[in-house]
């Protein structure tokens, strides 16, 4: 009965329900802890015979930009349970971790790239728009990164020259 259920445990319920509405459930299930790059192997690896049709309509939303995407749900997996990812998208040799949540309060996921809730599955485009936000911000952050490693090596070489 629902008056016995704690606000929480239905709020986790409720989540759970919406987690396969939208993403369905790998049918690898659960075998204990892994690590995550290969928890992400075995959701590549093991995905159901029909996705849902959120996950066409992102992976359709990319496809009208010529962009290869992969949209595979993690639902019921190690990575889902250990590494709190309910799926993953990649497209540009990327790996995106998402969470699906009813939780309006819950903006960040500690190790996802992008939290989504009932907004982003009604609007799709949404969804993928902090995709491509979340992409930006690595390619940005890669460049930082290759400028500064390259600063140092560049100006040790002037002084030696």
């Amino acid at each position: 009965m629902c008056r016995s259920i704690s606000p929480d445990d239905r709020l986790s319920a409720e989540g759970c329900e919406f987690e396969f509405q939208v993403l369905g459930r790998c049918p690898v299930g659960y075998k204990g802890y892994i690590k995550e790059p290969e928890a992400i192997q075995q959701v590549r690896k093991n995905q159901p015979a029909r996705k849902t049709s959120f996950m066409l309509q992102v992976e359709q939303i990319f496809a009208s930009q010529g962009v290869r995407c992969v949209f595979s749900t993690a639902v019921g997996t190690a990575l889902d349970r250990h590494h709190h990812a309910d799926g993953i998208v990649e497209f540009y040799g990327e790996v995106f971790k998402v969470d699906a949540t009813k939780n309006p309060l819950k903006t960040h996921g500690g190790d996802v790239d992008v939290v989504f809730g009932p907004e982003e599955v009604e609007n799709p485009l949404r969804f993928v728009t902090q995709l491509i936000n979340v992409f930006v911000e690595r390619q940005q952050r890669a460049s930082r990164v290759f400028v500064v490693s390259m600063e140092r090596p560049l100006s040790r070489r002037v002084r030696a020259a």
